[in-house]
């Protein structure tokens, strides 16, 4: 009696582990990926048994890094090669 009680318990734990979403990690690198490739977001979600929810959460972690890893542009200075006068100065 007490192995099976046992087993049914460490049974339910086994499908409790494996059936709750928020315990599985999002591989945000396919899904953007995926998303890259002209992808919707719901055939990804089905695909990969994700909510909208994850693959937005990926898709504005991927928006983020991207932004915060684009160089600041440099004012005031000219592109390689630019002339003075294009550059606003003058001739002497």
């Amino acid at each position: 009696m007490r192995k099976r009680c046992l087993g049914v318990t460490l049974a339910i734990a086994l499908v409790a582990a494996t059936v709750h979403p928020g315990l599985a990690q999002v591989n945000c690198d396919a899904v953007n990926k995926q998303l890259k490739l002209g992808r919707w977001a719901i055939d990804i979600a089905d695909e990969m048994n994700l909510t909208l929810a994850q693959i937005r959460a990926c898709e504005e972690r991927a928006k983020a890094a991207t932004t915060k890893h684009a160089p600041a542009a440099k004012t005031g200075t000219a592109p390689k090669g630019a002339t003075p006068q294009a550059q606003g100065g003058q001739r002497k």
